[in-house]
């Protein structure tokens, strides 16, 4: 096919939603730069399956999507049942052993790691909430905090009950931060 063949007006009138590579490798110097820069860097083994480089190439259009690739699972492959963790930015700093636990229904912020990242306490609204479960029965929470958190390119403005308990987590999700993702829609999360 000759440029000149090729309209990418004619392309956007046909795909409302979507501008293929093609397009903005004919038409556009700047994306042209963007994307040989990507592709030139793009690092792949010499001896990667078929259905191995399809994975990496579904990763790059899941723009929103919830990704794990294998070296990310522990030794015993896919049949483990440990806590999932992540890593997430909160106030410019990254906060690790991020818990995300479905059968929470509250998102859990620990004192400890509240201190660590020097949030002012007066942020933290009073409240008379006793949270059950930990320590085999209830905890009455210092208070609730509003905090904003960046799980891969996606940020969430996210409130959390604050507790004064020494836990194995930095961090906890539970399912308010998982109904909050949207019912459709997927995440990107980078686990660590």
């Amino acid at each position: 096919m000759k440029v000149q063949d090729y309209s990418i007006v004619e392309q956007l009138r046909k795909t409302l939603g979507q501008i293929s590579l093609l397009s903005l490798l004919i038409h556009s110097d700047e994306h042209r730069r963007a994307l040989m820069k990507i592709l030139n860097e793009a690092h792949i083994p010499d001896k990667i399956s078929v259905n191995h480089l399809e994975k990496i190439d579904n990763k790059l259009f899941e723009v929103n999507g919830v990704t794990f690739s294998e070296d990310e699972l522990p030794m015993e492959g896919t049949q483990h049942n440990r806590a999932l963790y992540l890593t997430v930015k909160c106030k410019d700093s990254m906060v690790t052993r991020v818990l995300v636990d479905n059968g929470s229904s509250a998102n859990i912020f620990p004192l400890s790691t509240l201190n660590k990242l020097k949030v002012d306490d007066e942020r933290i609204h009073k409240n008379s909430i006793c949270v059950r479960g930990f320590e085999g029965g209830g905890k009455d929470s210092v208070g609730d905090i509003v905090l904003e958190l960046a799980i891969g390119p996606v940020e969430f403005t996210m409130d959390f009950q604050v507790l004064d308990v020494a836990i194995s987590y930095n961090l906890l999700l539970g399912r308010p931060w998982i109904h909050a993702t949207g019912p459709h829609t997927n995440r990107t999360c980078r686990i660590k």
